[in-house]
């Protein structure tokens, strides 16, 4: 069974604590580039997938 990485796991805590925040997708993933976590393409899209579920959409 395979890990994950610590930088994941520290962008996945602060992932949910801005999403309890109520901030959209793009938001998120720039406060974590700024923060020195960036999301990588396909993180960013799996972020923005799963907000749209949860949305209804």
């Amino acid at each position: 069974m395979r890990g994950t990485a610590p930088a994941k796991d520290r962008a996945r805590g602060r992932v949910m604590e801005l999403r309890h925040q109520g901030l959209p997708s793009h938001e998120i993933s720039a406060r974590l580039a700024i923060e020195g976590t960036p999301l990588n393409p396909r993180h960013h899209h799996h972020l923005q997938h799963h907000r749209q579920r949860r949305l209804g959409g």
